[in-house]
């Protein structure tokens, strides 16, 4: 097994999670506030049945980076991608800071300006895949592509996971100053740290292509394929402040052609823009996938032999992103979540307030479970002495960074896995970086408590 690094850090971590359910006590969680009951230990029978939890809830991550492991290997199977890698890759050969500083810029703006997070992978397996075959060393290229995804979430301008500080507040200027300062620290970091490494051919086909692709054809109409995806996933996961898509949609779904509604039967129940979630990407990633087969007239048995290369190369990380999310449901079930924000928050003290929602981070590993549980439990801990607006900030700010550390954090231990990189490398490269990310962050708390 590769990466066992990386897995053995994985397994240490759930097994701490479940050592605490056996130590500290859960409670019951009231509007008038917390009553500590009793120990709810994490046992076999728990373990066991949370699969039957994860596969409702969180499988869909999982069954989307399979999703895009299968379009990448379509892609490649054309010619097309390695000539589209090739291509780009000329361009950091010429100007690698600038090309870097594009990267950053690309996987920061989106995620704080529009929203859009975990579909982002997408374009990190090509970013990714761009830099390695450009020799740059595989933190780096962790680094200025996840890395910048979790920083832009955490300066996320109009959050739809905490929106308790989606105003025009002063808060807003407090993302701000987190995005731009944020980028500067992150960009000097990765031209600092930059390495230029002598990957074999092997392997660096392997992290770049799904297999190794004789053929070369024109780049152009997967590029304009990229864009396409890219262009969808922002109008449906943007969060638009209008009902025009709606109602196109209801027209759309309700147009009828004696008296059938022909489109409403093809789509099924179709969401508008803008109410778009991870199930809709599948379905925009799938019919790519099928328009790039037909574009490049690829015979279906080489189709058929991409969708299984794509498998293979991506199921193992699908399944460990999956089964991170077990931490969720044990730190859930055992309502230790709500003791440990009970005991930190109801002080009153945001030094320890920014603690807790650090310690419950890779507890609760997903941004919806993070933002709804960790903030709504301080609130009611606080009661009416609390700022709820400035625990919401706390916890945007620190999830991302405490994510680029956390072995439970889903796109870096995506990363780690596709690159085969350990966390114990993984956490040499980063702890100065997290340092100065973390210091930022405190200045940036201390400002919003004098507002």
């Amino acid at each position: 097994m590769k990466n066992k690094n990386l897995f053995k850090v994985i397994g240490l971590f759930v097994l701490f999670v479940i050592v605490l359910t056996w130590i500290i006590p859960g409670s019951d969680v009231a509007t008038e506030g917390f009553k500590i009951t009793q120990v709810n230990p994490t046992g076999l029978m728990s373990i066991f049945s949370s699969i039957d939890i994860l596969t409702s809830y969180f499988i869909i991550n999982s069954i989307l980076l399979i999703f895009i492991g299968i379009f990448y290997s379509v892609a490649n199977k054309t010619g097309a991608y390695k000539e589209l890698v090739e291509k780009m890759s000329s361009f950091f050969d010429k100007k690698p800071k600038i090309f870097l500083m594009l990267i950053i810029l690309f996987f920061m703006l989106i995620p704080s300006l529009l929203g859009i997070f975990f579909p982002m992978i997408f374009f990190v397996i090509l970013a990714i895949s761009v830099l390695v075959n450009s020799k740059v060393d595989k933190r780096t290229a962790i680094f200025t592509t996840v890395g910048s995804l979790l920083i832009g979430f955490s300066s996320n301008l109009f959050s739809s996971y905490f929106s308790q500080v989606n105003d025009y507040s002063n808060y807003m200027y407090l993302k701000v100053a987190l995005l731009v300062v944020g980028f500067v620290i992150t960009y000097i970091y990765a031209i600092k740290n930059l390495k230029i490494e002598k990957y074999s051919k092997e392997v660096s086909e392997s992290f770049i292509l799904l297999e190794k692709s004789k053929s070369k054809r024109s780049c152009l109409p997967l590029i304009v394929i990229y864009d396409f995806i890219l262009l969808l996933l922002v109008l449906g996961l943007f969060s638009w402040k209008t009902t025009i898509f709606k109602d196109a949609t209801d027209w759309i779904l309700n147009f009828e052609i004696f008296n059938f509604k022909i489109f409403g039967s093809i789509l099924g129940p179709m969401l508008p823009f803008g109410e778009w979630g991870n199930k809709e990407i599948l379905m925009v990633v799938g019919i790519f996938t099928i328009i790039t087969a037909i574009v490049y007239k690829l015979k279906f048995s080489d189709f058929m032999d991409a969708v299984k290369e794509g498998i293979k190369k991506f199921w193992v990380m699908a399944l460990v992103l999956l089964l991170l999310n077990v931490v969720i449901v044990f730190s859930l079930n055992s309502t230790i979540v709500a003791t440990i924000a009970n005991f930190f928050a109801k002080g009153n003290n945001i030094a320890l307030i920014t603690f807790l929602n650090i310690i419950n981070v890779p507890l609760l590993v997903d941004p919806t479970f993070f933002s709804s549980y960790v903030v709504d439990a301080a609130g009611i801990a606080l009661g009416d002495a609390g700022n709820l607006k400035l625990v919401s900030l706390i916890g945007q700010f620190v999830y991302g960074a405490t994510m680029l550390i956390a072995p439970t954090s889903v796109l870096l231990v995506a990363g780690l896995i596709y690159l085969e990189e350990s966390f114990v490398n993984w956490f040499k490269y980063i702890w100065k970086y997290l340092l100065m990310l973390f210091l930022l962050i405190f200045i940036l708390i201390t400002i919003a408590t004098m507002i």
